[in-house]
C-alpha cells in the first residue's frame, strides 16, 4: 500500500466509500485511466487489492486493508463535532499505524480533515471540525510536506455537501492530475505469454506424435 486516502469519519452508507461523490471520486479515478473501468463505492476492496491505494478515516480506528470496514459511520461534520473524542481517539491511533506501515503517502480528502490532523499534531487535541486551522497555517493544496518520511496530501472534497467550494478550488483539476501522477507510478504489468507457450508446446509435441506415427 503506497497511499492512503483519508477523510475525517465514514459517510453515512456504511458499505463502502465516497457514495454521495461517485462522480467526482470515482469518475475521476477512472478518467485518469488508473483503473480500467468505473468502479462502484462498493468495490473500494480492489484499489488496495489492485492498486495498493486505501482509505483511512481520522475518527476510528481504522484503515482498511483487505478486512471488511466497520459499520460505524458518522452522518456529517456537523454530527461529528458533537462526538469530538472519537477524533482525539481516532488520530493517534491512526498515526501509530501510519509509522508502522511507511505508505509513501497520505491524502486528506478536504480541508476539514487535514485542520483536524494537524490540530492534534501542534496541540495534542481536536477542539472542532473546520478549515480554521489549515487555514492558520497556511495549508495549500497539493503536496504539503515531507512527515517522518511519508509525504502529506491536501486535495479538495469530494463530497457534494462541500458545495462551490469545489469549483473554486479546481478540484477536478486537482483530482485528475493527482490521480495520473499514481498512475505513471504503478508499474505495469507484463503481458503473460504463457498461453503462447502452451500452444506451441502443444505443437510441438503433436508434430513429434506425427512423425513416429
Amino acid at each position: 500500500m503506497h497511499t492512503i486516502i483519508i477523510g475525517t469519519s465514514k459517510s453515512k452508507n456504511s458499505a463502502g466509500y465516497y457514495f454521495d461523490s461517485k462522480k467526482k471520486f470515482w469518475g475521476l479515478l477512472y478518467n485518469s485511466g488508473l483503473t480500467p473501468k468505473l468502479l462502484e463505492p462498493t468495490d473500494y476492496k480492489s484499489l488496495i487489492n489492485d492498486f495498493g491505494i486505501g482509505f483511512g478515516e481520522l475518527a476510528f480506528d481504522h484503515v482498511f486493508l483487505g478486512e471488511d470496514i466497520e459499520n460505524e459511520s458518522i452522518r456529517n461534520d456537523k454530527t461529528l463535532n458533537e462526538q469530538i473524542e472519537k477524533l482525539n481517539i481516532g488520530i493517534p491511533k491512526l498515526i501509530n499505524f501510519i509509522n508502522d506501515t511507511k505508505p509513501k503517502r497520505i491524502v486528506f480528502n478536504g480541508k476539514s480533515a487535514t485542520s483536524s490532523f494537524y490540530q492534534f499534531l501542534k496541540t495534542g487535541k481536536v477542539e472542532k471540525v473546520s478549515a480554521a486551522f489549515a487555514n492558520e497555517l497556511g495549508l495549500n493544496y497539493g503536496k504539503i510536506e515531507n512527515w517522518n518520511g511519508i509525504e502529506i496530501w491536501m486535495l479538495p472534497n469530494t463530497s457534494n455537501a462541500a458545495g462551490n467550494s469545489w469549483n473554486n478550488d479546481k478540484g477536478e483539476e486537482r483530482w485528475m492530475s493527482f490521480w495520473k501522477m499514481i498512475k505513471n507510478e504503478i508499474p505495469k504489468k507484463k503481458k503473460s505469454f504463457v498461453w503462447l507457450w502452451i500452444i506451441l508446446a502443444a505443437l510441438l509435441i503433436t508434430a513429434i506424435i506425427y512423425k513416429t506415427i
